[in-house]
């Protein structure tokens, strides 16, 4: 299926923060906005706040990767690592992938020494904007339905040197300890 579909429902993503019964993800940086305290009020900023939080892991099998060429670019493919092929089914299957409140279905392949994820990973690189650089954390959810939760870690440079670059390069501009 082309493109994302809902992941949670407006109910579990509240906007509440430690109150909240539901125990849901929340919204820590607009607590003194009224309409992000509301129970089923996804507002749009608390949308934006919410999209790019890291939550913690849930102790479940996870593996970490960072983006490189075939992963995001001309073939769109994610290597599986062999550390996380036992968590995996030994046939192709379907799988979900489960990012900033959406689903994408994509194709998980296994192939004689290398298992993948195909057909559907290119839609999900592009939905959410992935670059080579960034790092991923990949934990999986449910392994019945073979659901992953992805958690993206924005891996830019700036686009200006920063001092930490440039200090120590030449005896002009030396480390200074005090």
């Amino acid at each position: 299926m082309a493109g994302a579909l809902p992941c949670c429902s407006e109910e579990e993503v509240c906007g509440s923060v430690g109150s909240c019964p539901k125990k849901c993800v929340g919204c820590a940086s607009c607590q003194n906005e009224p309409a992000c305290k509301e129970p089923n009020n996804l507002t749009e900023h608390n949308a934006a706040t919410l999209k790019d939080k890291i939550v913690p892991l849930e102790g479940k099998p996870y593996f970490t990767s960072v983006m490189g060429e075939s992963s995001v670019r001309s073939q769109y493919f994610l290597k599986i690592p062999k550390k996380f092929r036992p968590y995996l089914p030994p046939s192709s299957t379907r799988i979900v992938l489960c990012c900033r409140e959406k689903e994408w279905f994509a194709k998980y392949k296994v192939y004689k020494n290398v298992k993948v994820i195909r057909e559907g990973w290119k839609q999900f690189v592009v939905d959410n904007d992935l670059k080579i650089g960034d790092g991923c954390v990949f934990e999986l959810m449910n392994d019945k339905e073979l659901k992953i939760r992805v958690q993206i870690l924005n891996g830019e440079l700036p686009a200006t040197k920063s001092t930490c670059f440039t200090v120590g390069r030449n005896i002009d501009n030396p480390i200074l300890i005090e």
